[in-house]
């Protein structure tokens, strides 16, 4: 066969994912091609062909090589020193290897099969957490050193100013957030402004994470940067006290079980849009702010200010006030399905919008970790 040809003596997948790592130390992962590795080995680019399938296949087994090199060191006091321990030689080898938490990150399936994620795993099972949880936990764990990673040195938070998206995480239980005060940071832990907030960044997005059980994850926001919130699904006593903050939008997904929002005055039309499925909404904003509610039909369990709806026989829009579309407000959005939403005001919450917060010098971010084992601590026999 022709192609028996271009099969070179010597030529090994050893050596093809040698050369690959190589090249990927000397010029990143970009420069990455099937062309770029057989001009380093000398050969045509259709022998490498006969040791990897394509490219997809070589990133696995560079994956996997990489991984190879993680060695954590013996065990130490206790469960979660060896845990941090592990997490620490996954950033060492992020640190020495260039590009390689975007090649982790690309094929995770290696990840959750690596020596390093079954012994954080077997940890967190012997902390208290039930196995299927244990692994979910180190991947999470895992996963947010390695984006960590990927955010180069210089890179930082949004600009203060910058409309920044907050998600809670599918999975999240006993979320809140609310509103913090001369922060250098984007977000940081309430409980302890030295810990680990229980979130990632990836650019203009905070994604919450916290475990189910344990005690409430609560987390700060800078008050510097408008923000936007997505409240996932399925999700579990949400609370966004959001007093003082520039609050642009809010959606809640559909399977959001118990959420409550203390809102600040708007700044033009806010909009809250709850899906179809969604049960358990309370929305408290300060007296004589404008609400309107577009209600789709089949809504079910609804107050308005008061009034009691138990099912929506059509579309209904309901405004608070005569002329609220004409003020700034919230423009509330009840879907078709949606289960007991509940509109009030609350004279206790602070009437007038708060001046824009002054920008602090952030000093960057730190991974979840510390704020995750806080969570499995609390599941610890």
């Amino acid at each position: 066969m022709s192609g028996a040809n271009d099969k070179q003596p010597g030529l090994s997948r050893a050596r093809v994912v040698a050369a690959a790592l190589d090249l990927v130390q000397q010029d990143g992962l970009d420069a990455l091609t099937m062309r770029a590795l057989a001009g380093r080995l000398q050969v045509k680019a259709a022998s490498l062909y006969w040791h990897v399938r394509d490219r997809d296949e070589l990133l696995e087994l560079l994956a996997a090589a990489v991984l190879a090199e993680i060695r954590p060191s013996g065990r130490r006091a206790g469960w979660r020193e060896d845990a941090l321990a592990v997490c620490t030689a996954l950033e060492h080898l992020t640190a020495r290897r260039r590009d390689a938490a975007r090649v982790l990150l690309e094929v995770p399936t290696a990840l959750e099969h690596s020596q390093a994620h079954g012994t954080l795993s077997h940890l967190l099972s012997e902390a208290g957490l039930p196995a299927p949880e244990a692994a979910e936990t180190a991947t999470m764990m895992l996963a947010a050193v390695l984006v960590g990673a990927v955010r180069a040195p210089d890179e930082s938070p949004p600009d203060a100013g910058r409309v920044v998206l907050v998600a809670v995480d599918t999975g999240s239980r006993g979320v809140t957030l609310s509103a913090g005060s001369a922060m250098s940071d984007l977000i940081r832990a309430a409980d302890d402004p030295q810990a680990s907030a229980p979130a990632v960044i990836r650019g203009d997005r905070v994604i919450v994470r916290r475990l189910r059980g344990g005690r409430q994850g609560k987390l700060e926001l800078n008050p510097a940067n408008p923000w936007r919130f997505h409240v996932q699904a399925p999700t579990w006593n949400t609370i966004l006290n959001l007093s003082g903050l520039d609050v642009r939008e809010i959606h809640i997904d559909s399977g959001a079980v118990r959420v409550e929002c203390i809102l600040p005055p708007p700044r033009g039309v806010v909009p809250i849009d709850i899906s179809t499925g969604v049960a358990g909404v309370r929305l408290r904003r300060p007296t004589g702010i404008p609400v309107v509610a577009e209600i789709g039909k089949g809504a079910l369990q609804l107050r308005l200010d008061g009034r009691s709806v138990g099912a929506t026989l059509g579309d209904v829009r309901w405004e608070s006030v005569v002329g609220a579309s004409a003020r700034d407000h919230y423009l509330v959005k009840i879907n078709s399905g949606a289960v007991r939403v509940t509109l009030e005001e609350d004279a206790s919450i602070h009437s007038e919008p708060d001046p824009a917060a002054p920008a602090v010098p952030r000093a960057g971010i730190s991974a979840a970790l510390n704020v995750v084992l806080d969570g499995v601590s609390t599941r610890s026999p």
